[in-house]
């Protein structure tokens, strides 16, 4: 019965997810109970990866980490080490490696399984697919976005090729895809791939899964950047509710980061601050090491809002410190930057200055766009305030045809900017 209940969410042929769910860790840990006093035989090892995916889906991730494990071990030992089942267990230990921001362990896992799949099942199989999907994500969170970018656009040909355009996993692919673009800043390129993939789950899966939360967190997000910040409110109220209802802890906390982050745009410090902390406090319980990281940064932009500099410092350090740890260069050049902003409030240049270039270095390296656009704007501004105005124009400007191109509300900022400047350069 707890296979089947699993098979049942897997593939999102369920009446009640998170009902459901229950059923499924209760029976998968009652067979396994009386697996372990008989014979060991592959029913074991199939029990121990089922119910670990359960674990790691509900975010208890010390609980999964031990089963993945010896699920992997039994699988290589009944089975031998080319067989499909060894390739699920690799994908799935990839997947949580990858959750909890162990990136250098994640990548060669996921790599053995696209290899293995292939051998296995040839290069067009729907388990093909997936593994291609999973390994552009782990590179899309290391800020790789070259090397993610065709692994995406091959395995979403191949889920619409093979599953056909209405299927859970080709809504997957379309968010993976969108969350991409939207890591580089590219908007335009995003927002139809999301409401896709959100369309077609909501007609697959009904409006309380855990890929409706999804996409209603990507959706959320381009309404975001694109300034609109009360769209992005109730996309994540959406998503929140969604993911609370169904116990997806992990994406419980990317929704509560999000909502504070907007609410830090819009200036209610306070609110955001007090869900940061709450990000902060399930990414801890979970072992979401990159997930701590962002909510630790997200608390040094609020406090730095509230003109706490210091404070904001501290946790930036703490911030920077985890994404150095994991690997996690996408966020590490984001709070370089935000470093090096704050220290420009506290007029100590140097360090700054050593802070933007550091990011500038790296946004450019992975190819973060808006990144980019931001971390030049601010050395502009730090070159305005050293009186080098020719070299502040010239960031500016770099930074505002960038923006512009994105179509992200920087550019607004970046033209007052230009004309402040110009108007300096004039009164001399």
């Amino acid at each position: 019965m707890g296979r089947e209940y699993a098979r049942r969410l897997e593939s999102g042929q369920f009446a009640d997810y998170k009902t459901e769910r229950s059923l499924a860790v209760k029976y998968l840990q009652e067979a396994l109970a009386l697996q372990r006093n008989s014979d060991i035989d592959v029913n074991l090892a199939n029990n121990l990866n089922d119910l670990a995916n359960l674990y790691h889906d509900m975010g208890l991730y010390s609980e999964a980490q031990p089963l993945l494990l010896e699920a992997l071990e039994l699988r290589k030992r009944l089975l031998g080490a080319e067989h499909p089942d060894v390739a699920a267990s690799l994908n799935s230990l990839a997947a949580f490696y990858y959750d909890v921001g162990n990136y250098a362990k994640a990548e060669p896992l996921y790599l053995e399984a696209l290899e293995l799949g292939k051998l296995l099942l040839g290069d067009n199989h729907p388990d093909v697919a997936s593994s291609l999907n999973k390994l552009a994500k782990l590179y899309k969170a290391q800020g790789r976005y070259a090397e993610a970018e065709p692994l995406l656009l091959q395995g979403l040909e191949m889920r619409k090729r093979l599953l056909g355009s209405e299927n859970p996993d080709v809504a997957s692919s379309l968010n993976e895809l969108a969350e991409l673009y939207q890591a580089q800043g590219r908007y335009a390129e995003a927002k139809p791939l999301v409401e896709e993939a959100l369309e077609i789950s909501l007609l697959l899966l009904g409006d309380r899964h855990p890929n409706v939360a999804e996409s209603l967190n990507n959706l959320a997000g381009i309404y975001y950047f694109l300034g609109d910040y009360h769209s992005a409110i109730e996309c994540l109220s959406q998503g929140l509710a969604v993911a609370r209802d169904v116990g997806d802890r992990s994406r419980e906390a990317r929704h509560l980061g999000n909502l504070g982050v907007v609410y830090n745009s819009l200036g209610k410090y306070h609110d955001a601050i007090e869900s940061h902390n709450k990000y902060l406090k399930i990414a801890r319980e979970i072992g979401d090491r990159q997930g701590e990281g962002h909510a630790l940064g997200n608390l040094g932009t609020a406090y730095k809002s509230l003109g706490h500099y210091q404070k904001a410092i501290d946790y930036y350090r703490q911030h920077l410190a985890i994404a150095r740890e994991i690997g996690d260069l996408s966020g590490e050049g984001s709070t370089l930057s935000s470093l090096g902003e704050t220290l420009l409030k506290l007029e100590q240049y140097p360090e700054a200055m050593d802070k933007l270039q550091a990011a500038l270095e790296i946004s450019r390296e992975i190819g973060i766009l808006d990144l980019d656009a931001e971390v030049l704007n601010k050395l502009a501004k730090l070159h305005q305030q050293l009186g080098e105005l020719d070299r502040a124009l010239e960031h500016c400007n770099e930074a505002l045809d960038i923006a512009t191109e994105l179509g992200i509300p920087l550019a607004e900022e970046c033209q007052d900017l230009k004309e402040e400047l110009l108007s300096q350069k004039e009164g001399r």
